[in-house]
């Protein structure tokens, strides 16, 4: 049965909108804004997974689900949510059993405050200038714009850095003396580093866009006509306030249907000509590194060198090349401070859809290449890839590929299902699609092994996985997903771990931007021995892609390795950011093996019986895992000893 057809009370992307801009809770009127007071009530959720309810994409928060209305977009946000979004907004239950029009009217006739502003707009101008600013700003506010003076906010460069990344765009009155400010160019910078759309109204017509812009600001003269003027002001606002995002179609003339991208060279903005060479190793390394990646065609580097001395635009690089995105990075250095800012563009609509920013020190320019090249790519691959899901998600003629990417991709978000049915169903659509498909073929594998070892596939699908593992290494045997569902496979044979181990590591140097493999790679390095590299590559895959949709996953990992190195507390309070994982048995055996160590017997025995209640296996099944596959360096006594409470904990 459909959500559509379902009946009941329903929270909705469409009534959570409708309670934001009917302004229910003064203090709440947008997502980010959200974000902050669900996680003051102990509630573990960050901006970005309310992005995805919106989106329709897959995180940590946010599964992917049937639109309630197809016409209107319209979904629904998981019901773990609920509670807490009710509570802020001080509504009842009950009220979501109305449809998404009848609760919109029902929220502006029962609001507390007006809508909330139409934009929020951080403005900057200096004081000697304020008067003939203060008509501007009366317009604006007047219009339904929310400005936010510098002056209000602190002089700290976090404030003033959250407060332009929460405003829709920085408006600059550029000031009619010779020079600007050092306060005002500070503030620009920031703005520049956030990647946040700058407009300039010239008080002087004289005063030429300063120096320091690398783009084309927008640009609106402040003139004697005000009726054009504020007629071209608001047109400019409504194009530059634009909220980033994929647009709803197809896109035409693209060199292939895989995600295409352009990676323009690197811009050196420092006056260091020792930075060129940075710049230039950066870019090669950045097309050799995503040319790794299964299913991405990447503009060769030879081709881009003709973009070195000018900055196209993203209609020139769409029209030029016909890829779908455009990864613009730049260099600058201060003192032994290098700051690499990177974003990635839609190069059809040249809307931005990420955007970050590195700091390293200089040190040694090689390893700082290499860093910060294995940072993008991690950040970068996983949102190329939701990206174009989310992009091609509706449309009738999906490629294999495409199913296979949003298959892989969702076996690792969310609360982990005893058996990944949604993902085998995509994996088996791929198939119909393309029969000889290897990625497909290495996707049923790699989830009927992870359901065999989280419990929700018996040990009668091993040979359909083991079949469909030796069909993708037939087709497909160096390539990297195909590697992981091998390793995956051989994981849960009766073999040495180093077996899994090699497959793992062949796949790191295919793709080591993948933090799947990077954590799975940990995990079974401190299964084997080398406990300590096992923890720092769980950790670096962590850091590699923060927030990243698959942490619970990676934490996973990474408090099995550090319960390897000894680390009995530091794994048990990583395993509170694996919450998601608490319907694994082996999450609560883990919890009790460390809970044991730390001589906490009775924690242990009640981990147990959570094992128990999600569905605990064999006595013989755990013996011979814990004894001869799982932390090899704790003593065999200290295994028996644990291995001793089973019984009593109803495990036999």
């Amino acid at each position: 049965m459909s959500i559509s057809d379902r009946t009941g009370r329903v929270l909705t992307t469409h009534k959570l909108q409708a309670l934001f801009d009917s302004g229910r809770n003064k203090d709440i009127l947008s997502r980010r804004e959200l974000a902050v007071h669900m996680a003051s009530t102990g509630e573990k959720i960050s901006f970005y997974a309310i992005e995805a309810w919106f989106k329709h994409t897959n995180s940590n928060y946010a599964i992917a689900r049937e639109s309630l209305h197809p016409s209107i977009q319209s979904y629904a946000i998981p019901r773990r949510r609920w509670h807490t979004i009710i509570q802020l907004f001080s509504i009842s239950a009950d009220e979501l059993s109305m449809t998404d029009e009848d609760f919109l009217t029902w929220c502006f006739q029962n609001k507390t405050k007006p809508p909330a502003p139409r934009h929020r707009l951080f403005v900057c101008y200096d004081k000697k200038d304020q008067e003939s600013v203060s008509a501007d700003l009366d317009w604006l506010a007047d219009q339904g714009y929310e400005t936010v003076s510098h002056y209000e906010r602190s002089s700290d460069q976090a404030v003033l850095r959250q407060a332009i990344i929460d405003c829709s765009a920085l408006i600059w009155f550029l000031p009619a003396a010779p020079v600007a400010s050092d306060d005002h160019l500070k503030i620009i910078d920031l703005a520049l580093d956030t990647h946040s759309p700058i407009l300039i109204i010239k008080l002087d017509e004289s005063r030429q866009p300063p120096t320091r812009f690398v783009r084309q600001p927008w640009l609106v003269r402040n003139s004697d006509d005000q009726k054009a003027y504020h007629n071209s002001l608001v047109e400019v606002l409504e194009n530059l306030c634009q909220p980033s995002g994929v647009q709803d179609q197809k896109p035409q003339n693209v060199v292939s249907m895989r995600p295409s991208i352009a990676v323009l060279p690197v811009q050196n903005l420092s006056d260091r000509a020792d930075n060129d060479m940075l710049a230039d190793g950066l870019t090669e390394d950045l097309i050799t590194q995503l040319s790794r990646m299964p299913e991405f065609h990447v503009i060769s580097k030879s081709t881009m060198d003709s973009y070195r001395h000018n900055h196209p635009t993203h209609t020139t690089i769409h029209q030029q090349l016909g890829v779908r995105y455009m990864l613009e990075s730049s260099i600058r250095q201060s003192g032994q401070t290098i700051r690499i800012t990177t974003q990635l563009v839609d190069a059809l609509s040249g809307m931005g859809l990420w955007s970050e920013r590195f700091r390293r020190q200089q040190a040694e320019i090689f390893s700082v290449q290499d860093d910060i090249t294995l940072h993008i790519c991690a950040h970068l691959e996983p949102k190329l890839r939701q990206t174009n899901i989310q992009q091609y998600a509706n449309l009738p003629d999906l490629e294999a590929w495409q199913i296979w990417q949003q298959g892989f991709y969702q076996m690792f978000v969310d609360a982990p299902s005893p058996v990944p049915v949604e993902s085998l169903k995509l994996f088996e659509q791929a198939l119909e699609v393309d029969p000889q498909y290897a990625l497909a073929h290495a996707g049923i594998a790699t989830a009927l092994a992870i359901g065999m070892l989280w419990g929700g596939s018996p040990p009668s699908a091993y040979p359909k996985a083991k079949h469909h593992a030796e069909i993708a290494f037939k087709l497909l045997p160096e390539n990297s997903a195909v590697l992981f569902s091998t390793a995956m496979i051989t994981f849960i044979e009766n073999k040495p771990l180093t077996i899994p181990l090699d497959f793992l590591s062949r796949a790191v140097d295919l793709e080591p931007s993948n933090v799947v493999y990077q954590a799975s790679l940990g995990y079974l390095e401190a299964m084997t021995g080398s406990a300590a590299a096992g923890v720092s590559r769980c950790k670096m895959a962590i850091e590699l892609s923060p927030m990243d949709a698959r942490e619970p996953f990676i934490c996973y990992t990474l408090s099995n390795a550090m319960i390897a190195d000894g680390d009995y507390e530091a794994a048990l309070t990583t395993m509170a950011r694996s919450q998601l994982f608490s319907s694994v048995d082996w999450n609560w055996i883990m919890g009790g093996f460390a809970e044991m160590q730390l001589g906490n017997k009775d924690a242990a025995l009640q981990s147990l019986k959570q094992a128990v209640k999600v569905g605990a296996r064999s006595f013989n099944f755990y013996q011979m895992s814990i004894i001869h596959k799982l932390w090899p360096q704790a003593p065999t006594e200290d295994k028996e000893a644990f291995l001793g409470l089973f019984a009593e904990a109803g495990i036999t």
